[in-house]
């Protein structure tokens, strides 16, 4: 599983990740000269999809924004929201690694586009994914 680092989790998650093998690729690494207003998510999103990667990110309203969502279901992306607040980088690979085999399930087996979150514990939970129910609030989860 190849993944991508959105920008909002730095650079310290992505090379934990690289550290044990994992094929990372880095927001600030694939676009290294520019701020997030220069390479927009409806950019990046597409991209990230058509090599392959699946997206990893804190951004929990990239669900709710219309033409971040339309990025994500128009390039068949595979996306984690990480849900864990403001924390450190240890929270973050930590739950990622408690959710490391459902989330390779997932992606095996999930027709994109989807977009699962992670909560700080590792639960997996389902927040837009393709069928009847295409957009599911966290609230609705509980």
């Amino acid at each position: 599983m190849k993944l991508f680092i959105d920008r909002d989790l730095g650079k310290k998650l992505g090379n934990a990740l690289h550290a044990v093998g994992v094929e990372v690729t880095n927001h600030i690494r694939r676009y290294p000269n520019a701020d997030a207003e220069s390479v927009p998510d409806r950019k990046w999103i597409p991209e990230a999809a058509a090599n392959g990667e699946v997206i990893i990110t804190r951004d929990g309203d990239i669900h709710r924004i219309d033409a971040e969502l339309a990025a994500v279901v128009s390039a068949r992306a595979q996306c984690f929201v990480l849900v864990t607040g403001n924390a450190a980088p240890f929270v973050y690979l930590r739950a990622l690694m408690i959710a490391w085999p459902e989330m390779e399930r997932l992606v095996k087996d999930e027709p994109a586009p989807f977009m699962y979150s992670i909560n700080r514990d590792g639960r997996v939970r389902p927040k837009y994914r393709t069928g009847p129910a295409t957009v599911l609030e966290e609230s609705q989860q509980a």
